[in-house]
């Protein structure tokens, strides 16, 4: 994602997004139901910090030491993905938001790629649904045991 022809260099209307400039990119997205975590994978030309709900995940690699060859030479980068945790401590049912803020540090190519996932919790079985199943469990036993003896008395 972009918000240009900020990628192949090759691609009519390319430009390089000036050193420094750090752009923002959200995705807000929906949990029907109570959320216990999940993951998302970054990928980030240069680098990335990601925030969810106000609480940042993984900050933007740090620019001491970090020759940016062909992007970030550490933390969330273009070469390899970064996959990150989403604790269900921040996550919410209902409305979340996801905020990259995508930096170029050493021209050329920019960009943001990410996929993710949200878990839901499995809720736990009503006392009676789990009676309902014990009884159903015993009547096929005592249909099973019924046929065996008519089977046997025959």
């Amino acid at each position: 994602m972009s918000f240009g022809q900020t990628g192949r260099t090759s691609t009519p209307g390319f430009f390089v997004v000036p050193n420094g400039t750090v752009v923002s990119f959200f995705d807000v997205f929906n949990i029907t139901g109570i959320p216990a975590g999940g993951e998302i994978t970054v990928m980030a030309d240069d680098s990335a910090t990601v925030i969810l709900n106000g609480v940042a995940l993984m900050p933007e690699a740090s620019m001491s030491g970090n020759k940016y060859a062909i992007c970030s030479d550490f933390g969330i980068g273009c070469l390899a993905a970064s996959v990150i945790d989403l604790p269900a401590s921040v996550l919410h049912e209902g409305t979340n938001t996801l905020d990259f803020e995508v930096a170029q540090r050493n021209a050329v190519s920019f960009g943001l790629d990410y996929a993710g996932y949200v878990n839901d919790l499995v809720p736990t079985p009503e006392s009676s649904s789990a009676m309902l199943l014990g009884l159903g469990l015993l009547l096929m036993a005592a249909l099973g045991a019924r046929r065996k003896s008519a089977n046997g008395a025959a």
